[in-house]
């Protein structure tokens, strides 16, 4: 069986990880969600949500994080392990539906355990000591054309470099993985959706300033 997704999980230690859910946010990417779904069914070109690193999930992962005015966000709450029936390819990383959040960049670090996910930090680069040991961020590789062996068996995070635009932050219905294996292109939909603002915590933004990220401002 080809090996799936690790799923996003809380770690303990220095990392310090914000999962308040909005229930805003929730509605409007279940519709999302949804949508999706739709198109891949209906649109025969498109690549194939069902592949060897994971298929679709009934699940969502809602997120968050307070950012930093002036500072990009490292994202880093999604891993993978090497495949077992061939090498894959990772073609690109795309947000769904970004709304003032910009991808600025995307790598691979490869975590040498079963529990790959290094956590987000609001700021970018990371600060490697807040970081687990088993993650180390010299040994990245961007994940464009990163091609990912089924030997020697590793697992994979991937972290990315967010950067809010909005006056009041910013947020993405999900986090899309485009890769090809043996000639054939498929899209892991890590089912994520982030939002970070600038506020202390989640819970002090206003739902003017929520009703605005959801807009786009």
């Amino acid at each position: 069986m080809d090996a799936g997704p690790i799923p996003a999980q809380a770690h303990s230690g220095a990392l310090k990880r914000f999962r308040n859910r909005r229930v805003a946010a929730a509605l409007f990417v279940g519709i999302a969600a949804a949508t999706a779904l739709v198109g891949y069914s209906l649109v025969s070109n498109r690549p194939d949500p069902n592949g060897p690193l994971g298929g679709l999930t009934a699940g969502y992962s809602f997120q968050c994080a307070p950012g930093i005015r002036g500072h990009g966000y490292t994202w880093g709450d999604y891993g993978v392990s090497s495949p077992a029936s061939g090498a894959i390819t990772i073609q690109h990383i795309d947000l769904g539906h970004p709304h003032h959040l910009k991808l600025e960049g995307a790598w691979l670090v490869p975590t040498y355990t079963s529990d790959p996910l290094v956590g987000s930090q609001p700021n970018f680069p990371p600060i490697a000591s807040a970081w687990p040991k088993y993650a180390i961020w010299s040994k990245r590789i961007p994940a464009e054309g990163a091609v990912i062996s089924s030997r020697p068996s590793l697992t994979y995070n991937f972290v990315l470099h967010l950067q809010p635009t909005g006056k009041n932050g910013g947020y993405a219905d999900d986090i899309l993985v485009y890769y090809s294996q043996g000639g054939k292109d498929y899209v892991l939909d890590t089912r994520f959706s982030e939002t970070i603002v600038y506020a202390a915590k989640c819970s002090n933004i206003s739902k003017a300033q929520e009703n605005a990220i959801m807009a786009g401002k």
